[in-house]
């Protein structure tokens, strides 16, 4: 039985259901156990499928949508199901019908779920460094609002820590005139340590949302529970796997 994190602010929205799923409770073997989600990374494709069936089942049966995610700034507002061998090229999802289960998969990004419980529009977004960089947050929270949007609710889902999270100087200049103090120097000469969820939240500051919450769980230092793909490649592991954050409105 998988059982995902909860978000305390989105356990408060009675029109939707959300998870944070960790990598228990699935059928993946050797470095991909057991709950991994990602297609891409040389996991069995039946236990991948299965997986994938767990969480659809955890949400009613209702269709898993994913994305083909690029590390860039752009978002699609769906409202049917799109089949998985032509996921879209995007890093958000944005949708107002019910019973459409809008997906990210991360291994240390963060997987940012969007709710305004009144207009009943919610969004999924995967945001790494490239993504912020390119605001990827809040132009899906611009999109929604397009749509009529005026309330949202966000939550920031398990995602690397600023303790963990070294980058060398080039990603520090991108980041530097706007954000540079979301960054601490690194006990490693030229590297620096960046809090990319800060990052975000102040991005969705800009964006004006209604409130913003961060899960407390950093990917890298719990491998019991989450995949993480900087501590993979620090383990000097050939791949890694990724778990899935979810959300999907209940109700009409």
């Amino acid at each position: 039985m998988i059982k995902p994190l909860q978000s305390s602010l989105f356990s408060q929205i009675s029109c939707i259901k959300h998870g944070f799923f960790t990598r228990q409770g699935g059928v993946s073997e050797g470095i991909y156990a057991s709950l991994n989600l990602s297609m891409t990374k040389g996991d069995q494709t039946e236990n991948v499928h299965e997986n994938q069936r767990r969480i659809a089942e955890w949400f009613d049966n209702n269709p898993l949508l994913l994305m083909n995610q690029i590390h860039e700034d752009k978002s699609l507002f769906v409202t049917t199901p799109f089949p998985n061998d032509k996921l879209p090229k995007v890093d958000g999802l944005i949708t107002n019908s019910p019973g459409l289960v809008l997906s990210v998969t991360t291994a240390d990004c963060i997987p940012l779920l969007l709710a305004d419980p009144e207009s009943k529009l919610i969004g999924a977004v995967h945001s790494g460094w490239r993504g912020t960089l390119k605001n990827i947050a809040g132009k899906t929270v611009q999109k929604m609002k397009e749509y009529g949007a005026q309330k949202i609710y966000a939550s920031l889902g398990p995602a690397i820590s600023q303790n963990h999270f070294e980058v060398g100087s080039e990603v520090y200049e991108a980041f530097k005139n706007q954000y540079q103090h979301f960054f601490s120097p690194s006990p490693t000469p030229n590297r620096y340590l960046c809090d990319l969820k800060g990052i975000v939240v102040e991005q969705l500051t800009q964006a004006n949302i209604h409130t913003a919450e961060i899960l407390p769980y950093d990917t890298y230092s719990t491998p019991e529970l989450f995949f993480s793909c900087r501590r993979s490649t620090h383990q000097n592991q050939p791949h890694f796997g990724c778990q899935l954050s979810a959300i999907m409105i209940t109700s009409g």
